[in-house]
Parts: structure tokens; C-alpha cells; sequence
């Protein structure tokens, strides 16, 4: 927490994760090869990526001035790595109102029409789900609700709520002008999914793939800059409350999955020695 003391809470939360579909990826691959074949080319690769982020940020200064910040490198288990970032803004440049908020963060597809590229970015790396009852993902649990939340409500302003956490503007079907009923309307996107199915002539439950129609409730906080420049997931989190400082240090430093495997010598009576706890425990 010392940097915390320093310099104050953070004020953006970013998580940004591997494309294996990069073209820097795919150009290297032989034949046959899969990222996950080459961790050597996908580390690079992200690493370049990160840094090109972490420059906009620090140089750049696509949030403003900034103070300080901290980041870790993980690996999930599929070996893709995704960076967690913290960033501490100076005084002037901390979002404060819902126009900062709305100038940082957003939580809609955008017009595909006026934003081609960035259209297919959000709607292939930055819809969650569709997930929830009868749809098979990992994020639903044994009520069918979605352990992130997701679909989110729809609002008309980006707002706080009571607990100090931001609320993204998230608006509904319908026009995108509303003094004209029939002009554009606010855009879409489209997702196949598993869902389940009860099969008549079988017992119990079958999986078939749909296309789902999403809207805005599904899209996860993004900026677009920054999604439309790397072609993948990056969230973006505004942290508005320094009640989320222990937690996100906590999440950031968290490691990695461990696992210990000992290797036991047998007596002549097929008995196993006997443990050696302490001995196993300092050897981690």
C-alpha cells in the first residue's frame, strides 16, 4: 500500500488480454501450428502490444496526466497472458463528472456503418456472454444468473450509485436521435451460443448452437481507442471509491495457481515413510 500513501487510490482498472488471432501471431505460425504452440511468439507479441498501451498511457496520455502506475503479467491456463494495470491520475485529470466517465469508458456497440473496424472489435472480443438459463458458459451458476451481472440495466446517463460504483451508459433499443423516431437506430450485434435443449425422444439435456441478437447490456466497459488500435479485449474500469484500493492490490498480486507433488521412498513392508512435513512445507 505504499504506492497507495504516495500517490492516492487508483483510478483506472485495465485488463487487457491476448489475441491469438493478432496477425503478428498468425504470420509466424507454421503450418498445422496453433498459438498455443508458440508461447514464444504470443509472449513477444504481447509484450509489444502491452507496451504500446502502457506508452499511450504514460506518453500519450490518453487519460490525461498521469502519476503512476502499476501492472502484472499473468498467464490463464490455456497460456494466453493478460496484463492487470493500475493507473493513478494527477488531480486534474481524475474523472469526477459523467462526461469524464463517458470521455474514458464506454459500454456500447458502436454505429457500424460509421465505425466499421471498431464494430467488429467490440462485438468479437467485448460482448460477455450471452449467457444465463438454458445457455452453457462458465459464468452461470446453479440459478442460471450470471456471476458477472450480466445482461446490465439500461441507462440513459452514465451515474454513480450508492455504494460509489460507476454505472455505464447502457441505452436501449430504438433511435438514435429521438426527435426522429424513424432515422437510425442504435446498433447491434450478434453471437452463436450453446444453449440447452430437451430433446423429446432422449432424456435429458442437449446442447445446439443459436445466434442470439445482443445489445448494449452485454458489452463490457472499453475504450475505444484503445480496442480499435490493439483488435482485443481491454476493459477499463473507472475506480470511483477508495473502497476498492485493498481489493484491487490484492487481485493484481494475487499469483499464480500452485501445486505441491512429493515423491515417498517405500519400507520393504509396502508402508510409505513417514511424511516430512516440515520438510515439504520450506520446500514450498
Amino acid at each position: 500500500m505504499a504506492i497507495v500513501r504516495q500517490f492516492g487510490k487508483p483510478d483506472l482498472f485495465i485488463t487487457v488480454t491476448t489475441n491469438p488471432k493478432w496477425p503478428e501471431i498468425q504470420n509466424d505460425l507454421l503450418p498445422g501450428q496453433t498459438a498455443s504452440d508458440r508461447p514464444d511468439i504470443v509472449a513477444r507479441v504481447f509484450n509489444m502490444k502491452l507496451k504500446a498501451i502502457l506508452e499511450d498511457i504514460t506518453t500519450n496520455r490518453v487519460f490525461g496526466d498521469m502519476q503512476a502506475y502499476v501492472y502484472v503479467i499473468e498467464f490463464q491456463k490455456r497460456g494466453l497472458p493478460h496484463a492487470h494495470v493500475l493507473v493513478i491520475l494527477k488531480g486534474e485529470s481524475k474523472p469526477r463528472t459523467s462526461a469524464d466517465y463517458d470521455r474514458f469508458d464506454c459500454a456500447e456497440i458502436p454505429d457500424r456503418e460509421a465505425y466499421p473496424e471498431l464494430y467488429e472489435t467490440i462485438s468479437t472480443y467485448m460482448i460477455h456472454g450471452p449467457c444465463g438459463e438454458g445457455i452453457n458458459t462458465s459464468c452461470s451458476g446453479e440459478d442460471g444468473k450470471c456471476s458477472k451481472r450480466f445482461p446490465k440495466a439500461f441507462v440513459d446517463e452514465t451515474r454513480v450509485d450508492g455504494d460509489g460504483y460507476p454505472v455505464y451508459r447502457c441505452r436501449g433499443p430504438g433511435p438514435i436521435d429521438p426527435a426522429t423516431p424513424g432515422g437510425p437506430q442504435r446498433p447491434y450485434s450478434f453471437r452463436y451460443v450453446s444453449k440447452k435443449i430437451r430433446n423429446p425422444r432422449r432424456n435429458g439435456p442437449k446442447s445446439r448452437r443459436e445466434a442470439v441478437v445482443v445489445d448494449n447490456r452485454w458489452v463490457v466497459p472499453h475504450n475505444p481507442y484503445l480496442c480499435q488500435k490493439c483488435n482485443c479485449h481491454i476493459n477499463v474500469e473507472i475506480c470511483s471509491t477508495v473502497q476498492s484500493v485493498k481489493y484491487l492490490y490484492k487481485y493484481v498480486y494475487k499469483g499464480q495457481d500452485r501445486a505441491t507433488v512429493a515423491l515417498q521412498t517405500r519400507r520393504t513392508d509396502g508402508d510409505a515413510s513417514a511424511a516430512d512435513d516440515t520438510g515439504t512445507n520450506n520446500a514450498g
